[in-house]
């Protein structure tokens, strides 16, 4: 735990400057400084978490000091250490012996913990509505009692959407909750990678060796997330490791969770042995969020803050950028920039719309579809659908489905991989070529340059 102690240290050292922040942030005047900022000590840092005490002995003081400064605490000390996940947790002077207990018990739980988790990504800090509230119910039930229900879970979405973040708050719970419980949480191409290094290249000495260190990490846990699984499709080696992993799982009663971007029925290439065991437990999709939610979203981003925005910026926001959550949260987060960038301490309409002109503006927040782009292009160009999936190469197809692919890549998030499976399964490489030929032309061809204004009116999207 060297690197905590350099971290304590540092924050130890600047710890009359990150009051000295919060004082500045939060304007507050010399007598609610020194009643509410100043007095705070820093006890320790462990864990990802700055430990903070009050030396008032004052259960409604605690509550205050965290609900007024948290946040404020969080941005300033990570400022200063550089850290992405912090937690910060006040308590009072009195607590300091608990406290330090605490930290240690903590510290005993996280050396077994296979996974550290993103603080932010929270059954606390999720948003619910009507748009995920099936699905966050489900991880809820799975994260009370793993390996009970819905086994497996299999969550299902576009990006941005929230996947990431249920998964993350399934495996949060559990290790908070479950003290013997081993939780690993992967992407499927940290899952991929270590397949290729332990099985096919032999790490640990030989391939035997290293498919023993593969089992021994994967085939021993309690709990098993994996996050895109979809990115598995079509290696089939890596399908046939965790076909066998999925098995020796379940049949020991552990919790899988699996995250893809659509339903296993939709995803073509899938093994049927791996798609039916997806198809086991429970699937739940997460819906684009409506606006109520996009609403909270926003609201539950700016609590605490002191920045003043009108409320009509705030719509303006969540009724144009509708695609996914990421974009909303980094709407917001332009948003606060640039008040900091000018100095200002109020937001409207005016200053709100040169903010994220390039965001709300140009239409890429819309919620379009590739497959409307594509509808579109095609009868722009007077071509069939099944043309531009097609292997043809004239003249009169290529340009279609090369112009496809740009529009995809511009106005909606889909993976260069998701383009080309879009377009007939093409490989990405084919993909980026294309997006590059038609960023070349429209620096010089005219007629393509018309025919573009056209689809985008047709689309209702403001060409970039």
């Amino acid at each position: 735990m060297n690197e905590d102690k350099q971290l304590e240290d540092l924050i130890r050292e600047n710890w009359d400057y990150i009051k000295e922040e919060v004082k500045q942030e939060c304007a507050l005047t010399p007598i609610s400084y020194s009643t509410w900022v100043e007095p705070l000590t820093f006890l320790r840092y462990a864990n990802e978490t700055a430990y903070i005490l009050i030396s008032q002995d004052n259960a409604m003081a605690l509550d205050y000091v965290k609900r007024r400064f948290m946040n404020f605490f969080i941005v300033a000390i990570s400022e200063i250490t550089g850290l992405d996940r912090l937690t910060v947790e006040f308590s009072l002077q009195n607590d300091q012996s608990k406290v330090e207990e605490k930290i240690e018990a903590e510290k005993e739980r996280t050396s077994r913990l296979i996974t550290k988790f993103n603080s932010k990504f929270t059954f606390e800090n999720f948003v619910v509505g009507d748009s995920n509230r099936f699905a966050y119910s489900a991880a809820v039930a799975v994260a009370e009692n793993p390996g009970t229900v819905y086994n497996p879970l299999f969550l299902y979405g576009k990006a941005g959407l929230g996947k990431t973040h249920l998964l993350q708050a399934i495996g949060d719970y559990i290790c908070r909750n479950n003290d013997d419980k081993n939780v690993l949480y992967v992407t499927s191409e940290d899952f991929l990678n270590e397949v290729v290094q332990n099985v096919h290249r032999g790490q640990g000495g030989s391939k035997i060796d290293g498919a023993r260190m593969l089992h021994e990490k994967y085939r021993t846990v309690d709990v098993l997330m994996i996050d895109d699984i979809q990115f598995l499709i079509g290696k089939d080696s890596t399908q046939l490791e965790f076909f066998h992993t999925f098995n020796a799982l379940y049949q020991e009663g552990k919790q899988i969770v699996l995250s893809a971007d659509r339903h296993p029925k939709e995803i073509k290439e899938l093994d049927d042995r791996i798609r039916s065991r997806f198809q086991m437990g429970l699937t739940s999709d997460i819906q684009l969020p409506d606006y109520e939610t996009r609403m909270a979203i926003l609201m539950r981003l700016h609590e605490g803050k002191i920045l003043d925005i009108d409320s009509k910026v705030f719509d303006y926001i969540a009724e144009g950028v509708v695609s996914n959550i990421r974009e909303l949260e980094g709407a917001y987060t332009k948003i606060v920039a640039y008040s900091k960038l000018n100095k200002l301490d109020h937001i409207g309409m005016e200053e709100a719309m040169i903010a994220l002109k390039d965001d709300i503006a140009n239409g890429r927040a819309r919620d379009i579809s590739p497959t409307k782009i594509i509808s579109t292009v095609a009868e722009q160009y007077g071509v069939k659908i099944d043309d531009l999936m097609s292997k043809k190469r004239s003249n009169d197809i290529v340009l279609p489905r090369q112009l496809s692919m740009y529009l995809i890549r511009e106005y909606t998030d889909t993976t260069l991989e998701g383009i080309g499976k879009e377009l007939g399964n093409r490989d990405h490489s084919t993909v980026k070529s294309s997006i590059d030929k038609i960023t070349e032309l429209l620096s010089v061809d005219e007629d393509l340059n018309r025919h573009i204004e056209i689809i985008c009116m047709k689309l209702n999207l403001d060409k970039r």
